[in-house]
Parts: C-alpha cells; structure tokens; sequence
C-alpha cells in the first residue's frame, strides 16, 4: 500500500507519507520487533522495496537526501544486522541490500558506509574459512562453516546490488571495497577441492554481479 502511493507526484503527499514509514520500518514496529520474527520479515521485504521505489521518485528521492535520511537508515540497520539471532539469513539479505541502495543514493559518503557494511563480512568470512580448513576432517562441522562463510559472500554480493552502469562503484568512490573482497574471495581457490566445492557457486554468483557493477555507462 505505501509503496503505490510514492510513486504519485504528490510532493506534499510524499513529505508527509515518508517519514512515518520510515519511523515504522525502523523502530519495534517494524525491523527492531522483539516478539514477531514475522514482523521482522515482512518489513525486511517490505523496507526493500519501498527503498527501491522511493529511488525512482524525484520527490521522494529529493527528500530523503534533504533530511540525511540515508544515514538514519544506515545506523538502524548498521545496528540490526550485528545482532544475527534476531534474523534468519533471508532478512539479513534484504536489510543489506537495503543498506548497498541508501549508501549508494542517499548519503555523501558511500565509500564510509560501504566499508562499514563490507569489512565485518569480510573479517567473518575469513574466520569462518580459517576454521573450515583446520576442521576439514569432521565433515558436519566443516559444512557448517562454509555455509555461514557463503552467507558472508552473499551479504556483501546484495551490498553491491545497489550499483549499476550508471551508479558505477567508481564514480561512488567504492571500487576498491568490492575489488578487495573479490582478492580474498579468489584466495580461497588455493584450498582443498572440498572447501572450494561448497563456496565455489557463492563466488562465481559474486564475480557476475561485479562485472555488471563495475561496467560503466557510455
């Protein structure tokens, strides 16, 4: 229902409609609620795409810029992806692919956020994969570490969703982030075939999304 409603060019709608989503997205209403892991599902999803379609509305998107609603969202969701027991991995998905879009579009310092976003994944994968491969010989143990490590891989691959052609990662000063975490990534293709056979698709699925987000547009 909300998200019909940004795309009319109401500006006045717009300004007062917005805010009281964003309040209830963000709040125990909505991504922080203690009770229901349903409410904090669907307002996953939900935050998701009003994101997307407040992007595509000049109203929407002027204001969110005008009031530092990125960097509202960003703290928010900053704080809720750090607490893991909260959201299954589905959600987290969504709240990082929420945090790429407002990084990206709505703040001044996306290279700042992105790191944020970026560099405790990155530093998560590599435990994961640390303990994987000296735990190689109990093969549960060792599936299960790879399994949290390819979610490490997908979290930053939907951070990166937020950049296209004409949202290159240079031009938001972010290309290094992705081409670090690729380096690391690929470093893993050194270990046994097991290991890479479990995080080889997760990898592959990042390098796609890279060669679309660093393609510039003409």
């Amino acid at each position: 229902r909300y998200e019909r409603l940004l795309f009319l060019h109401d500006k006045n709608l717009v300004i007062s409609v917005l805010p009281k989503i964003l309040s209830t997205f963000l709040d125990d209403r909505g991504i922080f609620h203690k009770d229901s892991p349903q409410a904090r599902r669907y307002t996953c999803v939900a935050f998701s795409r009003v994101i997307r379609t407040s992007l595509g509305n000049t109203v929407a998107l002027e204001f969110l810029m005008e009031n530092n609603a990125g960097q509202q969202v960003l703290n928010c969701i900053c704080q809720a992806i750090t607490n893991e027991e909260l959201y299954d991995p589905d959600d987290r998905l969504n709240l990082f692919e929420i945090a790429g879009l407002a990084a990206s579009r709505i703040t001044q310092d996306p290279e700042k956020w992105c790191k944020m976003l970026v560099n405790p994944c990155l530093d998560q994968f590599k435990t994961k994969i640390q303990t994987a491969s000296q735990n190689s010989n109990v093969q549960s143990f060792m599936e299960e570490q790879l399994d949290s490590a390819n979610h490490y891989i997908n979290c930053i691959t939907r951070t990166s969703k937020a950049f296209t052609a004409k949202f290159n990662m240079e031009m938001k000063n972010c290309e290094s982030i992705f081409l670090d975490s690729l380096k690391i990534f690929l470093e893993t293709f050194r270990l046994d075939e097991k290991i890479q056979s479990i995080i080889r698709p997760n990898i592959k699925q990042f390098i796609h999304k890279m060669v679309l987000c660093l393609q510039k547009q003409n």
